[in-house]
């Protein structure tokens, strides 16, 4: 909007940031604006009058102080139409993005092992190879080099067993260590190769005095919990 409070003016001048004119004409005296008016708390200046902020935004502010604009509530918070402040969410809940409008709007976080938009409901599980080690994952981290996940909505991550290595992140098994090679500690992410004369005599063998040891067994020893509490084999 604009105005004039000068005689004889030869041109209206702009209302402030955060007011507005009232005034249908620029003509004066007639329907002209002397003055600009102040929207009150949860209004903002229109064309010619104040306007609620929608839901999702708020304004708050004295006259003037945030340029009469409506600012958008945070994440994990909300409003209705022309609130003058936004609510935080319930404790364990959020909301999947910034300017949410209404009480709906706050969901569950999604638990360990699951992702979801924002973190929250509605959630899905990680996938092989990937872990969610933590409440309100918007996604899912993959098990780093040296281990592995081998099941659907996964916290954490189990150590590759001796005997075997993962190279890269984001295994979903762990590879054999091949014939002639072994790994005699939790975690590998190679193999070494035994020396010419004291190749190993089948695949992932621990060294050489348990070369009659298949890794197979401590596969099914990890799956039962027993080798992974042995070898504390859970990381995040």
């Amino acid at each position: 909007g604009t105005f004039s409070n000068a005689s004889l003016a030869t041109a209206c001048v702009s209302c402030p940031e955060g007011s507005f004119s009232d005034a249908s004409s620029r003509l004066i005296p007639h329907g002209g604006a002397s003055r600009c008016l102040s929207c009150p708390l949860g209004r903002v200046p229109g064309e010619e009058e104040c306007e609620a902020c929608r839901a999702g935004t708020f304004a708050s502010y004295a006259p003037n102080t945030n340029g009469g604009v409506c600012v958008d509530c945070r994440k994990g918070e909300y409003s209705e139409e022309g609130w003058t402040a936004c609510v935080t969410c319930a404790e364990g809940e959020s909301t999947p993005a910034e300017a949410s409008a209404g009480a709906e709007s706050c969901r569950p976080f999604c638990r360990e092992g699951l992702r979801g938009n924002g973190g929250v409901e509605p959630c899905n599980d990680c996938g092989f190879g990937t872990y969610g080690g933590r409440n309100g994952s918007l996604t899912c981290d993959l098990c780093p080099p040296g281990s592995f996940s081998s099941l659907p909505a996964a916290s954490s991550c189990f150590l590759c067993p001796p005997g075997s290595y993962a190279p890269l992140p984001g295994a979903s098994a762990c590879v054999l260590c091949p014939a002639h090679s072994f790994s005699s500690s939790p975690g590998g992410v190679a193999c070494t190769l035994c020396p010419q004369d004291d190749r190993l005599l089948s695949l992932g063998l621990l060294n050489l005095s348990d070369a009659s040891l298949l890794l197979s067994s401590i596969y099914t020893e990890v799956f039962e919990g027993v080798a992974a509490e042995a070898q504390e084999g859970v990381v995040r």
